[in-house]
């Protein structure tokens, strides 16, 4: 059994040449590649959407705006190749041979049954996982962290134009780690013929009437593609994320009311008392997060247009530094195989991912100083000033976090990010 991360055309060779010998299921997790593709005129995306285009020039275009969402692609290509492919392994035909190899090192071909020569296919079966964004604890990105602090600060987040109108797709961590324990709880085993069949482990969950046959091929996803995909049928792939798919904006505010609503649990609980153990004033903290302005750009101008004291000559409201999505693509993502073919699972609710999101990094302001400063790095500086005068609970590291906020404010990955100098919107707009 493997998992991998493949990033790259040689990470999906690596996982071919180093587990041919052995049997189980590989994952590679990684950020789908759609935007490298020609998916034409869809409503959703599903997996059988990962086609290149036809035209050379086309594909040359679409692999320089991505070339991560390209090294991505390559690598499950790569694996489908080697899953499927008619040619002769390296290993096993230097193993017949006797010949001896300098840069490739046999892995334990010793006790490998090789398969029905010339083909060489994987003796394991491979499943793909499409990840969009991904959030939870413990995200070196610092992205969510960042908008995290950011809510404390009471600084208005206006989003682009573009990106308010862009279905924002993410995936918890947690349900990342929970798939794959599914996956590898299907314990297979090799029959004669390259067959495989789960073998139940008594979880309730996974447990069917209907046969071995069929219970492999609907576990593991192996139903025909609706659509034709540049990809063989030999690697099952599928979109992994959160069924809900909302706007960048109203993912800040999901994420608003879980801080507001602990928050105010606080208070519930502490009753007279009105600070916690760091002497944070958890009102006033409440009542910044809760007064941040979340809205698009457009929506910000009609507001301040709409108010009395809005001045003709005064300049468009501009996008703030954003940091999710980290790709841009306007066409959701198609959970359907999710549901459908891997109904044992059930990803987490957006409502609770962001709960948990909110528990972890209250803790993780004094547990990881190193990575706070990461995220805190990340704000606009206007926004970093306001934290160190209005969060209480980063007092400890004030000093600390006060150096950081010399640097040079970090951009966004897309075109409408602005520098420091963004139009402030006045309160109340």
């Amino acid at each position: 059994e493997c998992v991998c991360a493949a990033f790259q055309s040689t990470s999906g060779s690596s996982v071919a040449n180093g587990h041919r010998a052995d049997v189980g299921t590989s994952s590679i997790t990684r950020r789908p590649f759609y935007v490298v593709c020609d998916y034409g005129s869809v409503d959703a995306l599903c997996e059988a959407d990962a086609v290149r285009p036809d035209s050379p020039r086309k594909r040359r275009k679409l692999n320089k705006a991505d070339d991560y969402g390209d090294g991505k692609l390559q690598a499950e290509e790569a694996l489908a190749d080697a899953v499927t492919t008619g040619e002769e392994h390296y290993a096993c035909k230097h193993k017949r041979s006797g010949t001896s190899t300098d840069n490739f090192v046999t892995p334990q071909l010793d006790n490998f049954v090789t398969p029905q020569l010339p083909c060489c296919k994987l003796p394991f079966q491979v499943v793909s996982l499409r990840l969009p964004d991904v959030i939870g604890p413990f995200d070196d990105t610092g992205r969510l962290w960042a908008y995290w602090l950011w809510l404390h600060s009471g600084e208005p987040i206006l989003v682009s134009d573009r990106d308010a109108a862009q279905p924002l797709a993410v995936v918890f961590s947690g349900d990342v780690a929970r798939f794959i324990e599914g996956l590898l709880s299907l314990e297979t085993t090799t029959k004669k013929g390259g067959s495989f069949e789960p073998e139940d482990r008594s979880r309730d969950h996974l447990q069917s009437t209907s046969s071995p046959k069929q219970e492999s091929s609907r576990l593991m996803g192996r139903e025909k593609f609706t659509r034709t995909s540049s990809l063989k049928d030999d690697i099952r792939a599928v979109n992994l994320g959160c069924t809900s798919q909302p706007y960048l904006q109203d993912h800040l505010q999901t994420l608003r009311k879980c801080i507001t609503r602990r928050l105010n649990k606080e208070l519930g609980a502490r009753g007279v008392a009105n600070t916690d153990k760091n002497g944070s004033n958890i009102s006033s903290i409440a009542a910044a997060v809760s007064s941040t302005y979340i809205a698009p750009v457009r929506e910000a101008h009609e507001a301040s247009q709409a108010s009395k004291n809005y001045k003709p000559d005064e300049p468009r409201p501009r996008a703030t530094p954003q940091f999710l999505p980290s790709v841009n693509r306007m066409v959701p993502l198609d959970f359907s195989r999710l549901r459908e073919e891997f109904d044992w699972f059930q990803p987490t609710l957006l409502p609770e991912v962001y709960a948990q999101c909110d528990a972890f990094f209250q803790k993780a302001v004094e547990k990881y100083p190193s990575e706070l400063r990461h995220a805190f790095r990340k704000l606009p500086r206007r926004v970093r000033d306001k934290l160190l005068v209005n969060a209480p609970f980063l007092k400890d590291l004030a000093a600390d976090l006060a150096s950081s906020s010399d640097d040079s404010t970090s951009s966004s990955s897309h075109s409408e990010t602005t520098s420091e100098d963004e139009t402030e919107v006045k309160k109340g707009i």
